[in-house]
């Protein structure tokens, strides 16, 4: 108790102390709007949308993802949001999710498919990285070095909001051929 009393009153004495100091001159009036603005502009050139570069890369890699031509696998990923975490395995047969156990439990495909934001595909690992560069959010993407489907996805937000970072990463992935 008395930690959080000294902090009170140190809030009182600050503000009491405030209270009785003179108006700020015009000059630090100046030096604190340059400040502000400089802040301003810092933070909005720090979340660029994404480079061509990325957007590039990511084609690039759905195209070799596409020519190795494996439509049959099963998969493991995890998915962490601020909503809490998942551990999906899905067994994809003919580019169409088959089996879907959602933490060790049979899972509806089709309710994940309507509602669902757990990827049961590749090419939905790939919709997840294209919606999130259309969203401006920032990217962060690791590639299987193999197949090059995106191995881990890790999005946030330009503006910091507290619901809505989203991470999926592979842990497991074996093609059927």
């Amino acid at each position: 108790m008395a930690g959080g009393r000294e902090a009170d009153d140190n809030q009182v004495t600050t503000r009491a102390k405030t209270k009785s100091r003179q108006k700020p001159s015009g000059r630090l009036l100046l030096v604190l709007l340059a400040i502000a603005l400089s802040t301003g502009v810092a933070c909005t050139t720090a979340h660029n949308p994404p480079s061509d570069d990325a957007r590039s890369q990511a084609r690039s890699q759905h195209a070799r993802w596409e020519a190795a031509k494996i439509t049959s696998y099963s998969w493991s990923n995890r998915l962490v949001t601020s909503w809490g975490s998942d551990l999906s395995d899905v067994t994809v047969l003919d580019g169409k999710p088959w089996k879907f156990l959602d933490n060790g439990k049979e899972a509806s495909i089709q309710k994940d498919e309507e509602q669902g934001i757990i990827p049961l595909t590749v090419d939905d690992l790939f919709d997840v990285l294209d919606e999130g560069y259309a969203e401006g959010k920032v990217v962060t993407v690791t590639y299987d070095p193999t197949y090059g489907y995106p191995a881990h996805i890790h999005l946030s937000p330009a503006e910091v909001v507290s619901d809505s970072e989203y991470d999926v990463s592979v842990v497991s992935f074996a093609p059927q051929r």
